[in-house]
């Protein structure tokens, strides 16, 4: 079996980097490499809602939170540590 972990980092810094009513795309694009997770949901289905429904940081406000978590993240080699425990 092969599992992917995508390095989500530079995409969630450059949603944070742009205007806040941009980032619900930036969302749908972050999101879009699994929208094939979702194939089997009927009708149209918004990734950004997706994000929302699945723990995702808020697009509006918290910019600061947020981007003080990523960081953390990526300090912390979180990426890669995930991907060699997976």
């Amino acid at each position: 079996m092969t599992i992917s972990v995508i390095d989500s980092a530079a995409a969630m810094t450059a949603i944070l980097d742009g205007e806040e009513g941009s980032r619900a795309d930036g969302v749908r694009a972050m999101w879009s490499p699994m929208r094939d997770m979702y194939r089997f949901v009927p009708g149209h289905l918004d990734l950004e809602q997706v994000h929302r429904q699945n723990f995702g940081f808020p697009v509006v406000g918290a910019t600061d939170v947020v981007r003080g978590a990523v960081d953390r993240l990526a300090e912390h080699d979180a990426w890669n540590r995930l991907s060699e425990a997976l």
